[in-house]
């Protein structure tokens, strides 16, 4: 298909134009602290080893479960290390819904090595899947999970 003279003139103007803004775009201001990158670090790799201690410590109690499908339906429920302990390995086999094929939060974790700021929606919060982190005055904490059931 061949565009005409003027909108490919335009383009050509322009294309400058918009890259230079792309450049001098600050920093995002949703990036992810320091404080919960390294924190993601060191849940991760309690995840990854299993380590049920590490995860409990590295968690608010009691740790609310939102569950349900859709928003209006969701129910809360506050839980207490004994259970959370229970429950959390059901919550690494669930799918969290971020790809076509069928996934688990297990492989995500695996997965993601560094937060992105699109998991950091903001300085005192961030989310991995259908887990919610965000800081206490012991360092940032798992606090909440989302489920189907």
């Amino acid at each position: 298909m061949k565009l005409p003279a003027m909108s490919v003139t335009l383009a050509r103007l322009l294309m400058p134009i918009v890259l230079f803004g792309l450049q001098s775009l600050p920093a995002r201001a949703d990036a992810c602290p320091d404080t919960a990158q390294q924190y993601w670090r060191a849940f991760r790799t309690s995840v990854l080893q299993g380590d049920l201690t590490a995860i409990t410590n590295a968690s608010r109690f009691p740790f609310v479960v939102f569950s349900g499908i859709l928003d209006s339906d969701r129910e809360e429920k506050s839980i207490d290390r004994e259970e959370f302990v229970k429950l959390f390995p059901a919550w690494l086999e669930a799918d969290p819904g971020l790809s076509p094929t069928a996934a688990t939060m297990k492989s995500l974790v695996e997965a993601t090595v560094r937060l992105t700021p699109l998991q950091c929606s903001t300085a005192t919060q961030f989310r991995v899947g259908d887990w919610v982190f965000r800081p206490a005055s012991e360092g940032w904490r798992f606090v909440e999970v989302y489920t189907d059931e």
